[in-house]
């Protein structure tokens, strides 16, 4: 299903996190979004794939703490 419509929508500071190595859902798709939403901020974790929550759970923190402040 093509949500794609919908992102404009988002009028909210954004984080969207990306592992470089994802091969569920392409890197392209989260650049598409980054450009879609207004207050998008786009980080691509370089050695995560589509779990970056279990690849690099650390720089998935330092990135996450980062945004919130």
């Amino acid at each position: 299903e093509d949500l794609t419509p919908y992102l404009a929508q988002i009028k909210v500071k954004t984080l969207i996190l990306w592992g470089a190595n994802d091969r569920t859902t392409p890197l392209s798709d989260a650049r598409t979004m980054a450009e879609i939403i207004t207050e998008a901020r786009l980080e691509i974790i370089a050695d995560a794939g589509h779990k970056p929550h279990q690849d690099c759970p650390e720089k998935l923190l330092e990135i996450i703490l980062s945004f919130v402040k």
